[in-house]
């Protein structure tokens, strides 16, 4: 199957990336934005970052809104409607209503998966609007997410492969470290001048707050595990971004480099 990413090389001017960072506040920027010729890759993931992060901001702030809502009556309201109200995913508006009318969070998925399956024909239809309205949180979104991560991935391994280079992936270090890169060298190499040991691979925007989250959940514990790395976040990153000490940044670009055996 062809997959239609595009990771071309997205290392972006601080402005350029705040102009369109705060741009993106819906949907309907999303396709303007994407119009306007930007890359659909780039917009696509800002955007899902943006959403990600405003939805642990305010997650228990707008359940408990949407609680209220239906302690009031809200038959005459649609989920897209009230989603657009608190500037919301509507496929989390749909779950908080399922939720307050006693549905497990399993069984609220379940219906997402298979509206037409599962519910009456008139609850159906409501929550195939939301599914089809949310580009974060619907199973589509969710299996574009997958696929660039996966792309991003295939894309380092054949990287690597084409060198030569010799290799352990995620999978092959599972119960051998607690933490692990997506790829970690049987020996260390240079890059740039500089000795790396891992690679870990990012189908993610590259932003402060990106790559800040990024260290201290996986990047600094692989540097005091196997030695300095690179992290690659293939939609591209910010200019001048600060990576933890040992750490070097990159984008799509990494596949045109030359890796060597580090010569100490």
């Amino acid at each position: 199957m062809t997959c239609a990413l595009d990771f071309r090389k997205e290392n972006v001017e601080y402005q350029e990336y705040r102009k369109l960072y705060s741009r993106l506040n819906s949907v309907q920027d999303v396709y303007r934005c994407i119009e306007e010729g930007h890359d659909p890759n780039l917009i696509k993931v800002l955007f899902t970052q943006k959403v990600n992060r405003d939805v642990k901001k305010r997650f228990y702030i707008v359940k408990k809104k949407v609680k209220q809502l239906l302690e009031r009556g809200i038959e005459n309201q649609s989920i897209v409607d009230i989603a657009l109200r608190f500037n919301f995913p509507p496929v989390l508006i749909a779950m908080f209503i399922f939720q307050e009318r006693g549905v497990s969070k399993r069984g609220f998925w379940k219906c997402v998966e298979d509206p037409y399956g599962t519910l009456d024909m008139n609850t159906a239809k409501i929550v195939e609007e939301a599914v089809e309205k949310d580009l974060v949180y619907s199973p589509a979104a969710s299996e574009e997410g997958r696929r660039r991560g996966i792309y991003g991935e295939n894309l380092l391994h054949l990287w690597l492969n084409r060198q030569g280079i010799e290799y352990r992936t995620e999978k092959d270090l599972k119960g051998i470290c607690k933490k692990t890169p997506d790829v970690l060298f049987d020996q260390p190499l240079e890059c740039d001048g500089k000795r790396v040991c891992w690679v870990e691979s990012k189908a993610a925007f590259g932003d402060n707050i990106e790559v800040s989250r990024d260290s201290k959940k996986q990047l600094i514990p692989y540097t005091e595990a196997f030695g300095p790395g690179i992290v690659v976040y293939w939609a591209g990153y910010i200019d001048g971004v600060v990576c933890p000490e040992g750490v070097q940044v990159c984008d799509a670009s990494i596949t045109c480099k030359a890796l060597h055996i580090y010569q100490q």
